[in-house]
């Protein structure tokens, strides 16, 4: 667990704030765990030998085995967010081929329609010019005759 905590917390990047909270975190976790092991172990007895067999435990941890398991969840997490990447790469495909059909319809059917709509919009708008232009000259000439 400790060298878990010390590869993501050099991959976190944790600056003064964030390693005081991540140690307190550690050790809130850690400290239940320890305190059950010790109860199933040895019915929870605290003797010196447990504390003198706690500390040589993880002076020798950290001397010989440590030094082959942190490069070892390096390349364990490396190759989680490989995976990771991967499937996000994969889903976009996905996107990607599930949209094209609505993409290729778009340009099919929307790109014609949108002209349609263009050139009929002119024409209208040409009827509405005339229609009011007539209607205007048509008032004209009945207000005129009276």
């Amino acid at each position: 667990m400790f060298d878990l905590y010390r590869v993501v917390g050099r991959l976190l990047k944790l600056k003064k704030w964030g390693t005081m909270l991540g140690d307190l975190l550690y050790w809130l976790i850690l400290t239940p765990v320890v305190f059950v092991i010790l109860l199933w172990g040895n019915w929870g007895e605290v003797r010196l030998y447990v504390i003198i067999g706690l500390s040589l435990g993880a002076v020798l941890y950290l001397q010989y085995p440590s030094k082959y398991i942190v490069p070892l969840i390096g390349k364990l997490i490396d190759g989680i967010k490989g995976l990771i990447k991967l499937v996000v790469k994969m889903l976009r495909f996905l996107c990607c081929a599930v949209g094209m059909p609505f993409r290729v319809l778009l340009l099919i059917v929307g790109v014609p329609l949108a002209w349609i709509s263009k050139i009929t919009g002119k024409i209208w708008r040409g009827i509405k010019r005339l229609i009011n232009l007539t209607i205007g000259k048509l008032k004209l000439i009945f207000r005129s005759k009276d």
